[in-house]
């Protein structure tokens, strides 16, 4: 399968609203931690294969980031999971 063939796109759920648990810090130190929702991970990680690509850096298959945001959408104190 082609890098072309993978779908990487995710669904938005909307805007999330509130704001996480992971409070910022008087240092700071928490909102070093977030990341943004423009983060991406390649799918193509050998030079040889970037290099040999017929599309821009910016257009090639990507994933998003994961990691904690600063807004979410679910409240925590109201979500149960198990």
């Amino acid at each position: 399968m082609s890098p072309d063939q993978i779908f990487t796109e995710i669904q938005s759920l909307g805007e999330p609203r509130i704001s996480s648990p992971l409070v910022k810090s008087s240092k700071d130190t928490f909102s070093k931690r977030f990341v943004s929702d423009n983060r991406r991970i390649q799918i193509q990680t050998e030079i040889a294969e970037v290099e040999d690509a017929s599309v821009p850096v910016n257009a090639m298959p990507s994933f998003e980031q994961a990691g904690p945001r600063e807004k979410i959408y679910f409240d925590p104190s109201k979500v149960k999971c198990a």
